[in-house]
């Protein structure tokens, strides 16, 4: 029986050890090793990691991204300035553009990460040239905590968010974790 309990313990310990380093390996390859101490995911990590999940993207262009604010004195030589650039130059393409304060180590809320990466792979309630407030107002309520005329409500509908079901809350202004921030990037890619 002390045999028996030597090698069950023997497994468990090598389980453990496999499994922290595909995590470790996962969340330093995903970060470059720059990941904070917070769990909550900055707008500037939360950049990076849209970009490193989005198809296509041309590493060239990614490398050489930078410069594309610069009325934004926060951006300038930030850790992440090139992933920044690479979205709103080659994947937003000029549709929308950084505040002179926005400031890439503010965390993210939920709302804000959704409407990010809803933006970035394209998942809308809508058509385009349909009109999205009507299409907001068309919609069944999907959280308790969100009404269809909030800002971000087109942006959240289509793909659900994981780890909440329809009809639970949403929490808008909560900060987005990185594991969450993980988990609904692999859900957009997935569509």
């Amino acid at each position: 029986m002390k045999k028996q309990n030597k090698i069950l313990l023997g497994v468990l310990v090598v389980l453990v050890v496999v499994a922290a380093i595909v995590f470790t390996s996962q969340y330093s390859t995903l970060f470059q090793g720059k990941i904070s101490k917070s769990t909550d995911v900055t707008q500037g990590e939360l950049m990076m990691m849209v970009v490193r999940y989005l198809p296509d993207v041309d590493a060239d262009k990614l490398k050489d991204a930078k410069d594309c604010a610069p009325w934004v004195s926060k951006l300038d030589g930030y850790k992440y300035e090139n992933y920044i650039c690479y979205l709103f130059t080659e994947v937003y393409k000029g549709g929308t553009s950084l505040e002179a304060d926005f400031d890439p180590d503010t965390k993210a809320t939920r709302a804000y990460a959704a409407n990010l990466i809803a933006n970035a792979f394209e998942l809308f309630l809508y058509e385009k040239g349909d009109d999205p407030l009507q299409a907001s107002f068309e919609l069944p309520a999907l959280y308790k905590d969100i009404e269809s005329w909030q800002w971000f409500i087109n942006n959240i509908g289509i793909y659900g968010i994981p780890g909440v079901e329809f009809g639970g809350n949403f929490k808008p202004d909560d900060f987005l974790s990185k594991s969450d921030a993980t988990t609904w990037l692999k859900k957009a890619q997935s569509l």
